[in-house]
Order: C-alpha cells, then sequence, then structure tokens
C-alpha cells in the first residue's frame, strides 16, 4: 500500500517578524501553536531563521533535543557551556546534544549581512545523555545532483538501523536517534542531474519510515516536484507517512532555476 503524501505550503506556516529575527515555523513554537503540528515522528522544530547582522539568540539553555543548524547563507558565530566558539558558515552543520543541560548562544557573526539557517531539533531514543558538540563541512558541490547525507544514526548498537548508518562511516554527523537527513541542490539551467530518488531507511525492507522534504526559502527558486505529482515551492514542506523500501520517492527539479532541499529520514515513533 503507498503511503500517505501531505504538502504543508510555506504560507501556512507559523512564525513571526520580530525586526531583528524573521522566522518561520513548520511545528508549534513560541508563541505558534497548532495541534496538528506539533511534531513528526521524532522531528519536533524545524524553524527557517533570518537574523540580522550583529543580531542573534543570547546564551539560553538547552536540555534533552538533538538540535542542529544548517547554514544557508552567511554565518552563525556559535558559543557554548562545553568551551565551543566556532563561526558556523555556509555549506557547515553544526549538531549539539542537550542531554543533560547545557547553555549557548547562536548569534549573527557578520556585522552587515543577514544570516539564514534551518534550525531543527529531535527527540532523542534516550534521555540523561552527556552534552556533545559536533560541526562538519558538506561543501556545495557534493550537494549538486546527489542526495547528500549530512545526519545519521549513531552506531550505539542499542537499535536495529539500516545498512546504511554503517556504510556512513566519518562521512556524516551522528545524532542520538533513527534519522538520516540529506541536502540536495539542484542547479540553474539544466547544469548537472537535475532528479535523484531515495529510497526509505528502514531496518528491514518492510519497516515503515516518515518522510519529511522542506524546500529551502529562495525567491529565485521554481522549487520541486515529487514523484511527478506534488509541486513543492520555497519554504514549502511534504509530509511522508507508511513508506517502506519497496517505494521510492524520486524529486525533480520544478523549473530551470536552483532549487535547494532537505530530506529527512526517520522512525515513525514519536
Amino acid at each position: 500500500m503507498p503511503g500517505k503524501y501531505t504538502v504543508r505550503s510555506s504560507s501556512a506556516r507559523g512564525g513571526a517578524n520580530h525586526g531583528w529575527l524573521h522566522t518561520f515555523h513548520t511545528f508549534s513554537f513560541a508563541d505558534y501553536y497548532d495541534a496538528k503540528f506539533s511534531g513528526f515522528g521524532p522531528l519536533r522544530v524545524l524553524n527557517e531563521d533570518f537574523v540580522k547582522p550583529g543580531k542573534g539568540f543570547g546564551t539560553h539553555p538547552h536540555k534533552h533535543y538533538e538540535i542542529f543548524s544548517y547554514v544557508v547563507r552567511g554565518a552563525l558565530e556559535h558559543k557554548d557551556s562545553m568551551g565551543n566558539v566556532e563561526n558556523v558558515a555556509r555549506s557547515w552543520v553544526q549538531h549539539t546534544t542537550a542531554g543533560t543541560g547545557i547553555t549557548h548562544s547562536e548569534m549573527n557573526a557578520s556585522k552587515s549581512k543577514k544570516v539564514h539557517f534551518l534550525q531543527l531539533w529531535a527527540q532523542p531514543w534516550e534521555s540523561g545523555l552527556s552534552p556533545s558538540f559536533a560541526l562538519k563541512s558538506f561543501p556545495d558541490e557534493s550537494k549538486v545532483g546527489h542526495l547528500r547525507p549530512v545526519l545519521a544514526p549513531a552506531l550505539t548498537g542499542k537499535v536495529k538501523l539500516n545498512s546504511l548508518a554503517e556504510l556512513l562511516g566519518d562521512d556524516v554527523i551522528r545524532i542520538n536517534q533513527d534519522l538520516y537527513m540529506f541536502a540536495t541542490i539542484f542547479e540553474a539551467n539544466g547544469a548537472g542531474t537535475r532528479s535523484v530518488t531515495h529510497t526509505p531507511l528502514g531496518a528491514e525492507p518492510s519497516s515503515k519510515r516518515k518522510i519529511y522534504i522542506h524546500v529551502v526559502m529562495d525567491e529565485t527558486s521554481d522549487g520541486v516536484v515529487v514523484n511527478g505529482k506534488q509541486t513543492l515551492k520555497p519554504g514549502d514542506g511534504l509530509f511522508v507517512e507508511g513508506v517502506t523500501s519497496w517505494e521510492t520517492i524520486e524529486i525533480s527539479a520544478a523549473g530551470h532555476q536552483r532549487a535547494e532541499f532537505v530530506l529527512l529520514d526517520m522512525t515513525p515513533i514519536d
């Protein structure tokens, strides 16, 4: 039986414009609440943030969640209570296991340009984890016409995983959840491959998965088309439920302009 596919338009998201921050919320967050969108599998937060020069999120606490930032344009200055001080620029992904508790800040590292990034939180597969930090570069050329793996489950042996988890080795950031993240760029004017195919990553061929596809906001982008049916414009998302490895998902460029998206493949367990 084929999975269920549900498009959510960019304009249907929550969010706010605070002046220094223009933010869009896929799920309930801060003052935005929608009972129908409080999470998807272990994914709890997907915010698309635009932060003005020199502004940002001052020092604040976190516990429990797996937190990761995907920088689209500009750079974030990250500081945390573990002693990490890093500039997270375009093509870099930052991951924090908040675990038993940390404090951190994320500021726009530039005094003249906005920073645009995706902020995601996922529920870990267990509580009481030790806090940790990871930072890794995923150059744009590795994403062009390709589903570039960015995140993959930690190899703890506690959870049965798809064989890809081990094959990826040190080429990804490891997180404490059965969740994978991929990033893809389709270049403008037909340069490179304009279509990719994803096979859901359950531990067994019959294992049901949840997939979420988010198209990065870009005024010049035409977005993507999924399985030749669902068109996703910049900022749109697609929820896919109940798919197994017997069902592939094809994502193609919707036009001639550049498009960038992330795909998250995860356990259906909340």
